[in-house]
């Protein structure tokens, strides 16, 4: 079935998924798995995800290595840990809310 998305559930949506973002305790596939969760609960379906998967690891760069480079963080940061099992499920599951 259509979903109608309002201009409204953009803003609810940065609104509610900043908080998970910005958890520096939080791995990164826990920040993408709760800024989405935290979207579909407000807003009902994933209306800035595309955003999320952008942002997150920028942001997990920063506050993980803050006295690097945006760049060299990101490469320390070592995309490949995203891949491991102890990342594989959050990251499955933010696709895959209900």
């Amino acid at each position: 079935f259509p979903v109608t998305i309002k201009v409204e559930d953009f803003r609810k949506s940065y609104e509610v998924s900043a908080m998970p973002l910005c958890e520096i305790n939080y791995s990164l596939g826990e920040k993408i798995f709760y800024a989405t969760k935290a979207t579909r609960e407000a807003v009902g379906c994933n209306t800035n995800l595309g955003i999320i998967l952008l942002c997150a690891p920028l942001i997990h760069a920063v506050q993980k290595y803050p006295d690097l480079k945006l760049h060299d963080g990101l490469a320390r940061q070592q995309y490949q840990k995203f891949l491991l099992p102890q990342y594989e499920k959050p990251v499955y599951y933010s696709r895959n809310l209900q």
